[in-house]
């Protein structure tokens, strides 16, 4: 009986969104009550911090896609009075400012047609907790690399831009520790990996949660700087 209940408070207690990555943390959440995972105790702690992230909003920025298992950020961004020409110049500009060197993230490319991919990297700071010695508790501010693929589909007055294959350049250890050295080791994290939020430990939950804001926030950033730099255009050669 109290399986039933709990099952029944995890289908139905939550804000209802037909977002498919919300109805992948319910039966997460579900499968490690049932595995005998989690107490009642440690559900009702779970559930009320993704009550939390679905209230303001987080899994609305994740389109997660349960066939594929993968996170794309579709975006059409319109561009009024700009010819196909001039967008497909002013993103080609964009990308050597923004990436430093364009023939080594320019990967396709077909004027006529509207087609540009690239495959990059930027920058992303997040805050994480990590237990030290006498378990107190750390704050850092790590910064990675989130690397990525961009496809752009161009046509007069509009732009398809999608940003795919989302995933992380980690850094660990460079440091000692009592007189240990702990060599430093690279790592790869899929942002697709992190999901379901709920199976990250206690000791990543927050940290990954915040990642993820940060990635979408710098996404969020990028669209808007190459959506004015190319309407820009108009007044670039007005001097």
């Amino acid at each position: 009986m109290k399986i039933i209940l709990v099952l029944l408070l995890l289908c139905s207690g939550f804000v209802e969104i037909s977002a498919q990555t919300v109805a992948l943390e319910k039966a997460a959440l579900t499968v490690q009550y049932q595995s005998g995972k989690l107490t009642n105790e440690e559900v009702q702690k779970k559930k009320k911090q993704l009550d939390a992230l679905i209230a303001e909003g987080f899994f609305d920025q994740v389109p997660y896609d349960s066939s594929s298992k993968k996170i794309i950020l579709h975006s059409v961004i319109d561009l009024p009075g700009m010819m196909k020409k001039q967008i497909i110049t002013r993103i080609k500009e964009w990308c050597a400012i923004h990436y430093g060197n364009i023939n080594a993230v320019m990967h396709y490319s077909d004027d006529e047609n509207g087609k540009i991919i690239i495959k990059g990297w930027f920058p992303v700071q997040y805050k994480e907790t990590y237990t030290g010695w006498f378990g107190l508790q750390n704050v850092i501010t790590p910064e990675v690399k989130c690397w990525h693929t961009i496809s752009f589909t161009v046509k007069d007055s509009k732009m398809k831009m999608v940003y795919e294959d989302l995933h992380y350049e980690l850094t660990y250890g460079g440091y000692s520790v009592g007189g240990t050295y702990i060599p430093r080791t690279t790592a790869e994290l899929y942002m697709d990996w992190v999901f379901p939020i709920i199976d990250n430990t206690p000791e990543t939950y927050q940290g990954r949660i915040n990642l993820i804001k940060d990635t979408f926030t710098q996404v969020t950033a990028n669209r808007e700087s190459l959506r004015k730099y190319i309407l820009f255009a108009r007044d670039d050669y007005g001097f």
